[in-house]
């Protein structure tokens, strides 16, 4: 960015995703990197995130708030219809869509933790997804899960990366599961009926879909998160284990809500 400047560029930056994470390693990323700090402007998608600008970024005077077209995206769904494939797969059952994030450790305050849950209660509910032979689930792993996670990811704890790996064989092997790989996650996204799902960006997104939620989180307590956040989770239920996903999908008032849901969209 730096080179850029120096010949004269104008350089925009627009965050990937969304400004999750509180804690310090988070706020770096976020509000002091090269890019960020030599930018012209810096679009960000809520008047709640920008003032985590404006509170740690030097470069605040850059920053304009925009909205953002992955919300914008939520009011036109007929534009992402669900994959042809998935439909016949799903045979009229009811789909759940399991966004998942690679398993993930930070340093914060001196400690290193897991932020993501505990793979072995993702790997027993991997096991039991037959059970539930009336819904049929869209697993959507982070590519990193998809064969491409290294040593570096996990902070060198191989034994994670073995148990993406063995988890990601077991759902393969599940007749009511696939996994889907696509570009563009909103076709799967956009026609869940229920959500499971643990950090990620997208967890904003799927929030704003009014479909019931499940959002998964480690055992050692959940990661930090900025203010809009925490805001918009608070309204989501909370687990932590395979049997709080089981829990979950076999709530009576799941049903309900869904039934509810989808008379309220015909409408």
């Amino acid at each position: 960015s730096l080179q850029f400047v120096a010949r004269g560029a104008r350089v925009v930056y627009v965050p990937y995703g969304i400004e999750i994470s509180a804690t310090s390693a988070g706020q770096r990323d976020h509000f002091n990197p090269c890019v960020v700090e030599n930018a012209w402007r810096v679009y960000t998608s809520s008047y709640g995130i920008y003032d985590g600008y404006l509170k740690f970024c030097r470069n605040r005077h850059a920053v304009r708030v925009t909205g953002s077209p992955k919300f914008d995206a939520l009011f036109c769904r007929d534009k992402y219809p669900i994959s042809e494939e998935y439909r016949k797969l799903a045979a009229g059952k009811r789909i759940v869509v399991w966004k998942m994030h690679f398993p993930k450790r930070i340093s914060d305050q001196g400690s290193s933790r897991l932020i993501t849950p505990d793979m072995e209660e993702y790997i027993s509910f991997a096991d039991d997804m037959d059970q539930f032979d009336n819904l049929f689930f869209v697993v959507l792993p982070h590519p990193k899960m998809i064969g491409r996670m290294t040593d570096h990811d996990v902070q060198g704890e191989g034994k994670l990366i073995e148990q993406v790996k063995k988890l990601m064989e077991i759902i393969q092997g599940k007749p009511n599961a696939t996994i889907d790989t696509s570009v563009d996650y909103r076709h799967s996204l956009f026609h869940a009926d229920m959500i499971i799902m643990d950090r990620s960006a997208t967890m904003i997104e799927a929030a704003m879909l009014d479909v019931p939620m499940l959002v998964m989180n480690p055992k050692n307590g959940s990661e930090k998160m900025v203010q809009p956040v925490e805001q918009v989770l608070s309204y989501c239920r909370q687990g932590t284990t395979c049997l709080d996903m089981c829990a979950f999908l076999r709530e009576p008032f799941v049903d309900e809500e869904i039934v509810k849901r989808k008379e309220e969209r015909s409408e």
